[in-house]
């Protein structure tokens, strides 16, 4: 027994899920749960809100939840069917037991296990949710939620406090203070923290019950508990980003900034001044400030560079040498400042063969694959469609004011059958577009405004061709695209000058 009656229980398990509600409605009903989070405007409705999602989220009686931040005052909501001693007593439990611990773990209270308790800490925010059952323990499913529920609750309130949106400072009331995520330096001109306008994803947002879904889920815990650099590699709108969030949010980072720049969007001459920022004067046109990079943006936390094959090589020597040194040097700065950010590099495209095909620096490609992570394409999945499929219902549905939950037999054997070349991406514009079709009162999606299969997405199956005329079309075509260069053919086809000779006299080839 531990002090004040708390009661550690282990990590919930799927073998122990409760007999009251399957594993899938819990899962249902929290990303049911999360989503009325992020419709809240202020904090007081976001403890408002969350204490009443509490209530269907674990089947209690009551609920309350606290908030507490050194710059902001505090919140306390409760509902449910409590007296107004009982309600006091449970208040004054939550607020005493918030300084107690971490927010790793939840707890049941008392012997009976009717009361559950959870903490929760984002930033300078921290807080608890107590959940009650007069008749009725809790159980280990019921604690899962709750955690998960309490982490996403976190979030929500520490976006809520940041400065975009909060009100402009001559409308503050001391009570609403900003939340200081880090103290300036003085002296130093460094960007604001890249805060988005919504929390980031968490590993519960990583949906699908397949076998690799949950094997890319159990490697995601292990890399989020490291500070390795780690290398994610899947199709695009696999979800590779989600997942790159996802690790942050559940490692030791997570209170410190999730900064992302797309290596394929960005020019080339634009790049290096965006990774390592800029002095003032450095260039043309320049900030008269100078300006940090995202390296130093992303201080303390993990730095996401997307698309990382698209790097151009001589970007990705800097890169490599702002790795092995922890530092990085702005343009036109005549020294080196030391940064701690974490890599996670995406890549749409095997690395390895692109390091093996001159287009990506070995060297750089080993310093990143320290933890690797592939995402199968969702046709390698198709039990994963389903899920995701109802997730994006709700969501759109629900920002549009529809009351649709669920998907219908007929809708779900479709989408099924379709091999969705755009992945997850794909899938959740596909059911963002059909929402709109269907009828204002409907709870369940029973038919398709457009099936996937009759628009015309799905190429037919090919006839099998012998390797040896595959090709020969292969070679003969980067000939010609090239206009006869071979060296630009070579290296286009990913071989050396030597094989692509070999295989033009092969194959009776010859250049243009």
């Amino acid at each position: 027994m531990a002090p004040n009656g708390l009661v550690a229980r282990p990590a919930w398990s799927a073998s122990r899920s409760s007999a009251r509600r399957p594993a899938r409605k819990r899962a249902e009903a929290l990303l049911g749960g999360i989503e009325m989070l992020q419709r809240a405007t202020n904090l007081s409705e976001l403890t408002e809100r969350a204490a009443l999602e509490v209530l269907g989220l674990t089947d209690a009686a009551a609920a309350v939840v606290y908030l507490e931040g050194p710059e902001t005052r505090p919140h306390l909501a409760i509902s449910g069917a409590l007296d107004g001693a009982t309600a006091d007593a449970r208040a004054a439990m939550v607020r005493d037991l918030v300084p107690a611990g971490t927010a790793a773990a939840y707890a049941l209270l008392g012997n009976a296990g009717t009361l559950l308790f959870a903490r929760f800490r984002a930033g300078a925010l921290r807080g608890a949710i107590l959940a009650e059952r007069p008749d009725t323990a809790f159980e280990d499913a019921d604690g899962w939620v709750l955690t998960a529920f309490a982490g996403h609750l976190g979030a929500a309130a520490a976006v809520l406090c940041t400065p975009e949106r909060l009100p402009q400072p001559k409308r503050l009331r001391p009570a609403d203070a900003v939340v200081r995520f880090s103290d300036p330096t003085a002296g130093q001109d460094r960007a604001p923290r890249p805060i988005g306008a919504h929390p980031l994803f968490c590993l519960a947002d990583v949906i699908g019950p397949s076998a690799a879904t949950a094997a890319v889920r159990e490697l995601a815990r292990v890399a989020a508990s490291s500070s390795s650099s780690l290398l994610i590699e899947g199709e695009s709108g696999a979800g590779k980003e989600v997942l790159a969030q996802a690790i942050h949010s559940g490692g030791p980072r997570r209170d410190r900034p999730f900064v992302a720049i797309h290596c394929a969007a960005i020019p080339g001459e634009l790049l290096e001044s965006e990774l390592f920022g800029y002095e003032a004067g450095a260039f043309t046109g320049a900030s008269p400030r100078g300006r940090a990079g995202r390296f130093e943006m992303a201080e303390g936390g993990t730095l996401l560079l997307d698309d990382i094959v698209e790097l151009p090589l001589d970007l990705q020597a800097k890169l490599l040498r702002a790795l092995q040194e922890r530092a990085v040097t702005r343009l036109g700065a005549g020294r080196p400042r030391p940064v701690n950010a974490r890599i996670v590099a995406t890549a749409n495209r095997p690395v390895r063969e692109e390091a093996g095909c001159g287009r990506f620096r070995p060297d750089l490609f080993y310093r990143l694959d320290v933890l690797h992570i592939v995402i199968p394409p969702l046709r390698e999945r198709p039990e994963d469609i389903g899920p995701l499929a109802e997730h994006f219902l709700r969501k759109y549905a629900a920002a549009q004011g529809l009351r649709l939950r669920t998907i219908g037999e007929q809708v779900l054997r479709s989408l099924e059958l379709y091999s969705w070349p755009g992945n997850v991406r794909e899938l959740e514009h596909w059911v963002e577009r059909e929402i709109h079709f269907a009828p204002a009162e409907a709870t369940c999606l029973e038919r398709l405004a457009r099936d996937p299969l009759a628009a015309g997405h799905q190429r037919p199956p090919q006839a099998i061709r012998p390797l040896r005329e595959v090709e020969r079309e292969v070679y003969a075509a980067a000939i010609a695209e090239a206009a006869g260069d071979l060296t630009r053919a070579a290296r286009e086809l990913g071989v050396s000058r030597g094989k692509l000779y070999r295989k033009l006299e092969l194959y009776g080839l010859s250049p243009r």
